[in-house]
């Protein structure tokens, strides 16, 4: 009962296996993985790490992808995704994006419920679809066109940075 053929070695497989090990693992043991990795790329270490890694985990295959797949979540984005921009980008993204900032920035407190519970009635106010408001806000934040919870990640980037942000989304447009 023994197969004929060779036995190989699958890296495919043998990442799979990696990733399922990552997700098992804590935040905070991820946090304390990642932590040497960022200070030897000599990226500063955030306070909220451990909330990072446990938002990014689930897309990464080895502990320095979590910094990779999250670099907006150490840095605002450089530059935004084109695809997304020709896409979602329209003639009223701007008024739109600017009067959610506004709203953002006047919330006493910035959780993740908070945000989505403001984002949601501004949505409903307006009679705009999420497919509408969605994908510019998370260019906003994120540079890019897909990723985990905008909610979350506004949590962990912060009132402040959250509006700074679409401060300068809506300066890179103009």
């Amino acid at each position: 009962r023994i197969g004929k053929a060779g036995a190989r070695f699958d890296i495919e497989k043998a990442k799979w296996y990696n990733e399922q090990y990552l997700r098992a693992y804590s935040n905070e043991e991820l946090a304390s993985q990642l932590t040497p990795i960022l200070k030897e790329m000599g990226v500063a270490v955030p306070e909220k790490l451990t909330a990072i890694c446990g938002l990014v985990k689930e897309r990464a295959i080895f502990v320095k992808d979590m910094y990779e797949n999250g670099k907006y979540l150490f840095s605002a984005p450089a530059e935004y995704d084109e695809k997304t921009m020709r896409k979602k980008w329209k003639d009223t993204s701007s008024e739109i994006l600017a009067e959610l900032k506004d709203r953002l920035a006047a919330l006493d407190t910035f959780t993740t419920e908070s945000t989505e519970a403001c984002f949601r009635s501004f949505l409903e106010e307006k009679e705009l679809g999420f497919g509408m408001v969605g994908p510019i806000f998370r260019l906003a934040l994120t540079g890019l066109g897909m990723g985990p919870s905008l909610f979350e990640i506004s949590e962990i980037l912060g009132q402040k940075e959250v509006v700074n942000r679409m401060n300068t989304i809506l300066e890179f447009t103009k």
